[in-house]
């Protein structure tokens, strides 16, 4: 069984939902023209899910809370004093032995006449390469231990001292801010950090024509598209996954970890702007090589299959989605070992509402939608994004099959869970919706037709639902 720890890194980055959902793209954004080329022909091969069980691997450590400064180091697990102690000495003999190795560097450096001297914004420090690769050994520890705010100081003189000793056109300049602003991302200055990133995209644009193959370069494109996720510019964002995509494939390979993880990233990000025949292309393109290297196992090719199924809903290729979901949900508790996995319960939930588009076992995918607002409840809470997403899906599923008095309710409860959240840009599709739905019963019961039974023969959905994703 995977390791708890990559299955809920994996389940954070599945949250792709379907455009459709305001509620949805309105909680997951809190958080991530040229038409798309159409669809290859022929489909996936899902004999690749002959999956075998997984073996236990062992829990890695969690990784250590922000205490915020050096300060507060030794503070890092409350409640296990003896460890917290243990760490802070670690911690302090690491910073000691290595400012003492930067003291002695830069007295070697300066009476050898091997150091540049440090413009205004370093200080008037004395650096040459051997010490700005120790404060960038030192800014490590700080970052272990989790005083950012420290890491960040010294990298801002990393930064500068860079700058002069090597120049702005360096990748190694490249790779110090980039480093500078993955640590504003940590502290969650996002703002700053795409900032820093954007400050270098012109030398990043002109080096990546040239030393593509650098990883620095490739590592610092991908971190700008990360930047660009965050504040919901998605054709940037993209721009720069299709520029790394080419590059890696020569840099590592079509069938290494690092194409399968931009692999995924682009076709959730095509997905966030509605490109769905883009993700089929590149899926179906990209997949066949990962799986035959890596199996159907990893983590992340569960999120990919999970991108392709939702794209094949909204292709018009309903078989193909269905099979997919099939084989996923079928697989998945194979390698989760449990349907109650929040991996298992979107898959679940996705296949139902592909159950419910297709118009066929509705009334089984209902219960599935009804067990999995519950599921989703217990294990993630009433407020996570796709307890939302699941309850929006099953209010839509009982309006189609005509019982709409349960529609209504589940409407009501959505809207009240919505107005309490302040998600007023997601509540006005849903109150339309639910208008419709009333409509409807309205119209049965002047008819006196109001009976669930006979509604559910009455035939014709009061909402029209997009297709399943």
């Amino acid at each position: 069984m995977l390791s708890r720890g990559v299955c809920r890194a994996t389940a954070a980055r599945l949250r792709v939902v379907p455009s459709w959902n305001a509620v949805a793209v309105t909680m997951a954004r809190r958080l991530s023209s040229t038409p798309p080329p159409p669809p290859p022909s022929g489909g996936v091969d899902f004999s690749a899910f002959d999956i075998p069980a997984g073996q236990p691997q062992q829990r890695t450590e969690a990784p250590m809370p922000n205490p915020g400064s050096r300060r507060d180091v030794g503070k890092i697990l409350e409640g296990d004093a003896a460890y917290a102690e243990a760490r802070r000495l670690k911690f302090e003999a690491q910073r000691e032995a290595i400012e003492m190795q930067i003291k002695a560097e830069r007295e070697a450096a300066k009476k050898d006449g091997r150091f540049v001297e440090g413009r205004d914004g370093t200080g008037g420090k004395h650096h040459n390469e051997r010490t700005l690769a120790l404060i960038m050994r030192l800014a490590d520890v700080y970052k272990e231990f989790g005083a950012f705010d420290d890491e960040r100081d010294l990298l801002e003189e990393v930064v500068a001292g860079v700058e002069t000793v090597k120049g702005k056109e360096s990748v190694a300049y490249i790779s110090a801010v980039t480093r500078l602003a993955t640590c504003h991302g940590r502290m969650r200055e996002f703002d700053r950090r795409l900032e820093l990133l954007e400050s270098v995209r012109p030398l990043l644009a002109k080096v990546f024509t040239t030393r593509a193959d650098v990883p620095q370069v490739c590592a610092a494109m991908h971190h700008l598209a990360d930047a660009y996720e965050a504040c919901s510019r998605i054709e940037d964002q993209i721009e720069c996954l299709c520029n790394v995509l080419t590059a890696q494939d020569e840099l590592y390979g079509v069938d290494s970890d690092p194409v399968l993880t931009t692999t995924t990233k682009l076709s959730g990000a095509y997905i966030c702007i509605g490109a769905y025949a883009a993700v089929v292309e590149l899926l179906e393109s990209r997949l066949p090589p990962l799986i035959e290297r890596l199996t159907a196992i990893h983590p992340q090719i569960f999120v990919a299959w999970m991108h392709l199924a939702m794209a094949y809903g909204h292709v018009g290729r309903r078989e193909d989605q269905l099979g997919l979901y099939e084989a996923l949900c079928a697989n998945g508790e194979e390698v989760f070992q449990s349907d109650l996995h929040p991996l298992m319960l979107i898959m679940r939930r996705n296949r139902a509402v592909a159950h419910v588009a297709a118009g066929n076992r509705v009334d089984e995918a209902i219960g599935e939608l009804t067990d999995v607002v519950d599921s989703f409840g217990s294990q993630l809470g009433p407020r996570d994004p796709e307890t939302f997403v699941a309850l929006h899906a099953l209010a839509d599923a009982l309006a189609r099959a005509g019982r709409f008095r349960e529609s209504l309710e589940a409407f009501d409860e959505l809207v009240r869970r919505v107005k309490k959240e302040g998600l007023a840009g997601g509540l006005e599709d849903i109150l339309s919706q639910r208008r419709r739905v009333a409509q409807r019963l309205k119209s049965l019961q002047e008819e006196g037709k109001a009976d669930e039974q006979q509604q559910a023969t009455a035939g014709g959905s009061p909402t029209t639902p997009p297709p399943a994703g």
